[in-house]
C-alpha cells in the first residue's frame, strides 16, 4: 500500500510549482520585451523592413513596410510576401532572395514599384549549422534619388547638345570671317590695283600737260586723296609681304592674280627679263628658293 505524502511534502511541491511558474512568467515577460525591443528597432527605420522564411512567409516586419502595402502588421504577419507583389515584382524578388538562401550571402538590387524606386538589401539568417532559415529584406525608398539622376543626365545630354551645336557654330563663323578677310584683302588688293594701273599713270600724264594754276591745285588735290585712299591698302600689303619693295609687292601681287610674266612685263612696259629677276627676287625674301613651291600659290595661302 502506497504511503500517503505528508503535509510537509505537499506544501514543498506547491512552493516549487510557484517558483517555476514564477520562473515561466519571468520568461514570457522577458521575451515580450525582447519583441518590443527588436518591433521598436524595426520601426524606428525610414526602409522597409521584413522577415520572412525560406518560403515567403512574413515573421516580422515594420509599419513603414506595411504602410506601403496599405494594410497593418498585424494583418500582413503570416501572409506570403510574395503574393502581395506585382507579379514580375516578386518573380524577381523571389529569384533574389533564393539565390541569397542558396549562397549565403546578401546581395543588392533596384527594382520600382507602384512608381517608387527600391533600393533593396537582402540579408541571410543563419542557424547554428551554418543553414539559412531566414531572410531579412531592407527596401529604401530612392525615388527623389533617381529623379535628380535622371534630371542631372538629361541637362547633362541638352548641355552637350548646345556644347556641340556652339562649337559647329563656332567653327562655321570661324570660316565665314576667314573668308570675309579673304574678300576683303582680294577688294583692297584690286581697288589698289586698279587705282596705281588705270588711274594714276592718267594722273601723271596729266601732270607733264600745261596746266594753269587752278588746274594744277585741282591736280593736287586728287593726287592727295586718291594716295589716301591707297595708303591703308599699300600699308597692308607691306605688312603682308614683309621686307619687299615697291615694286616687287606690284609684282607679287599681280602674279597672285594669275597674270604672267609676259603680261606682267607688258603691263609695266618693262623687259620679261626684269620681272623674272624680280620674281626670284620675291621668292628668295619669302624663303622659296632652291624649294620644289609654286610662288603663285604660295601667295594665295598668305591670303588666308
Amino acid at each position: 500500500m502506497a504511503k500517503k505524502p505528508t503535509y510537509e511534502a505537499l506544501a514543498k511541491r506547491v512552493k516549487e510549482l510557484q517558483e517555476k511558474a514564477k520562473k515561466s512568467d519571468s520568461s514570457a515577460d522577458a521575451l515580450q520585451k525582447c519583441e518590443d525591443r527588436f518591433q521598436a528597432l524595426l520601426n524606428a527605420s525610414a526602409d522597409s523592413a521584413f522577415l520572412i522564411d525560406t518560403r515567403g512567409t512574413i515573421l516580422a516586419m515594420n509599419e513603414i513596410g506595411a504602410l506601403r502595402l496599405q494594410k497593418s502588421v498585424g494583418e500582413l504577419t503570416g501572409k506570403n510576401a510574395y503574393d502581395l507583389l506585382p507579379p514580375q515584382v516578386a518573380k524577381r524578388r523571389k529569384a533574389r532572395a533564393t539565390k541569397v538562401i542558396q549562397s549565403g550571402k546578401g546581395c543588392r538590387f533596384q527594382d520600382q514599384r507602384n512608381g517608387i524606386v527600391f533600393d533593396n538589401t537582402v540579408y541571410p539568417v543563419i542557424d547554428k549549422r551554418g543553414k539559412v532559415t531566414q531572410v531579412a529584406v531592407y527596401g529604401r525608398d530612392i525615388t527623389r534619388q533617381k529623379q535628380a539622376e535622371n534630371q542631372l543626365k538629361q541637362r547633362e545630354a541638352t548641355l552637350k547638345i548646345r556644347t556641340k551645336e556652339l562649337e559647329e557654330v563656332n567653327s562655321a563663323l570661324k570660316v565665314l570671317l576667314k573668308q570675309r578677310d579673304a574678300d576683303k584683302t582680294e577688294i583692297e588688293e584690286k581697288i589698289l590695283f586698279n587705282i596705281k594701273e588705270l588711274v594714276l599713270p592718267y594722273v601723271q600724264e596729266l601732270e607733264k600737260t600745261r596746266l594753269d594754276a587752278k588746274q594744277k591745285a585741282y591736280l593736287n588735290v586728287l593726287q592727295a586723296n586718291l594716295n589716301s585712299i591707297i595708303s591703308p591698302f599699300t600699308y597692308r600689303l607691306s605688312s603682308q609681304y614683309q621686307g619687299l619693295t615697291p615694286t616687287e609687292i606690284r609684282i607679287a601681287s599681280l602674279v597672285k592674280e594669275g597674270q604672267t610674266a609676259k603680261e606682267i612685263a607688258e603691263m609695266l612696259n618693262v623687259s620679261v627679263r626684269t620681272i623674272e629677276f624680280h620674281k626670284k627676287g620675291i621668292r628668295r625674301k619669302l624663303n622659296l628658293r632652291n624649294r620644289k613651291v609654286n610662288l603663285r600659290a604660295h601667295l594665295l595661302s598668305m591670303s588666308y
